[in-house]
């Protein structure tokens, strides 16, 4: 019998939930770009903001849909980040292009990691966030600061790795302030999400 999904509810506050962290991640990078010296164009901008938007929205749903059944939680999670991560990063790219295209914002230069490395470790990185979350909602200490410890932890690794692979490219300066920042925010704000819309679900379900 395959797990039960989530409640509705918990994935549609999961939804708005993940488009706000999408657009807080881009207003906090944008600020930090302008305050190095660093300035962007409306149409780039808004691209970014697509990108980011659909990234977080897609992948933060993809692993709560693995939230439903308690008994098999960290691995449906896992399994969910594994598969949904690079999903979610193929058409965050793909509406990056196209809003980029449709508004005449100039197209991105070619980055390091490349797309099918940065997928990979989107899926290894979302598997290990999705898994151990599902695991620790289970245990009697979980709360916010252990889910927030988490994301934090595993987005710090990526951040490592991202940052020394665009180091060996010859990034460097803002380029890698706003990777490194990237690579932190995001698992950080979906475990956020997450544990989050947990908790309105359990105010909701629990009696008056």
């Amino acid at each position: 019998m395959p797990p039960a999904l989530p409640s509705p509810r918990t994935l549609l506050t999961v939804a708005w939930l993940a488009i706000l962290l999408g657009i807080a991640v881009e207003t906090a990078l944008l600020v930090v770009s302008m305050s190095m010296g660093k300035d962007a164009a409306v149409p780039a901008i808004l691209a970014e903001t697509a990108n980011k938007v659909s990234w977080s929205f897609f992948v933060c749903v993809g692993v709560a849909l693995g939230m439903g059944s308690l008994r098999v939680r960290p691995a449906a999670m896992g399994i969910l980040g594994l598969i949904s991560a690079p999903i979610a990063f193929a058409i965050a790219k793909a509406l990056h292009k196209s809003v980029a295209q449709a508004l005449g914002a100039a197209g991105a230069p070619p980055s390091v990691p490349g797309p099918v490395e940065m997928a990979v470790l989107r899926a290894v990185e979302y598997g290990l966030l999705g898994g151990l979350l599902g695991w620790i909602s289970r245990q009697v200490w979980s709360g916010f600061k252990v889910h927030a410890g988490l994301g934090l932890l595993i987005g710090l690794f990526a951040a490592a790795f991202v940052t020394m692979r665009s180091v060996s490219a010859g990034a460097s300066g803002v380029a890698l302030v706003i990777k490194g920042l990237n690579e932190v925010l995001f698992p950080l704000g979906c475990a956020i999400v997450l544990y989050a819309a947990a908790a309105f679900g359990r105010r909701a379900t629990s009696p008056p």
